[in-house]
């Protein structure tokens, strides 16, 4: 987790909290991780699918985790 936190902690530094907050996969990826659900539901996913659809997931942890921290950080400021 720590690997995370670190990425995370660059993303903020380079990122206003709103920006991150804002911040959507493109409409490429989302259908890529649709189709790797779908393969992987059906039992039909290859072992690279398979890799892809877990590194997807990993981005979207630390794309939750970025959140979560730009949502914290922007909660504190206000109450500033």
């Amino acid at each position: 987790m720590r690997v995370y936190t670190s990425i995370v902690t660059s993303m903020l530094s380079g990122m206003s909290p709103e920006q991150i907050l804002s911040f959507k996969p493109s409409e490429e990826a989302q259908t890529r991780v649709s189709e790797l659900l779908w393969l992987s539901n059906s039992g039909t996913i290859s072992p690279d699918e398979r890799a892809e659809l877990t590194h997807h997931m990993e981005v979207d942890s630390i794309i939750r985790l970025a959140k979560a921290k730009a949502k914290k950080h922007m909660g504190s400021s206000l109450t500033l």
